[in-house]
This record gives structure tokens, sequence and C-alpha cells, in this order.
């Protein structure tokens, strides 16, 4: 996702995350934990990161996640976790940041069924 100029596009909803940041090594730490063998710590080396900002969307998973509380969710149905996406291509990053994750969109089941938006 880098630019010819070698940054990242702050252009609308992504932000780029330094890596000296406090922020980086947040995301860091639980893209660390996650890997399925533990001796492939050491073939990854992650130097950049880009955050998605989208205001509209984030008001709108707060009323989602404000109904559910209300409809009786208990915090640990409620609880988040991260999503880790690598693209190619800036233009995706950039589609993804402005759409949101739609279930349908993919065709990899590897992990549960796409067209169903859960695992």
């Amino acid at each position: 996702m880098e630019r010819e100029n070698g940054g990242v596009s702050s252009e609308g909803f992504l932000i780029p995350v330094p890596e000296s940041s406090q922020l980086f090594e947040t995301v860091l730490a639980p893209l660390q934990s996650a890997y399925l063998y533990e001796e492939s710590k050491q073939f990854f080396k992650y130097k950049s990161a880009v955050r998605v900002k989208n205001p509209a969307l984030e008001a709108k998973y707060n009323a989602f996640r404000e109904k559910r509380k209300q409809a009786g969710y208990s915090e640990d149905d409620l609880k988040e976790s991260y999503g880790f996406l690598l693209f190619d291509d800036a233009n995706k990053a950039y589609a993804l940041g402005k759409t949101g994750v739609l279930t349908g969109n993919s065709t990899c089941t590897t992990l549960g069924d796409p067209s169903k938006g859960k695992l």
C-alpha cells in the first residue's frame, strides 16, 4: 500500500500507523500471538500498518452494539477482537475503509462460510 513517493496514502479512511508508535505495538501483539506455529514468528517482520478510520461506519457499529446491549447480549457476547488484512493494492484497502467488511464477497471458505458473515 505504499505510494511511489514511499509513503502510505492518508487520504480518506486510511491512517498510517508509525512503527515507533504505541498503537503499532498494540496492533503487533495480537498479530504475533496468532501464529498457528510458534516457529513462524521468526519469518515475519512487520514494518508498517495502516488503520482504517471511518466515522460513519463507527457510528453504525456503535448503534448496532447498543441495540444488542438493549436486547440483553452479555459483555462477553459483545467482546471486540482484531481483524488483520493484507492487501496488494491500496485501492482495495481504501474500498474496505469506505464500505467496511461485506459478507459474500469472497470465495475463501477455509475459516468459515463468507456468505453467512460468520465462522
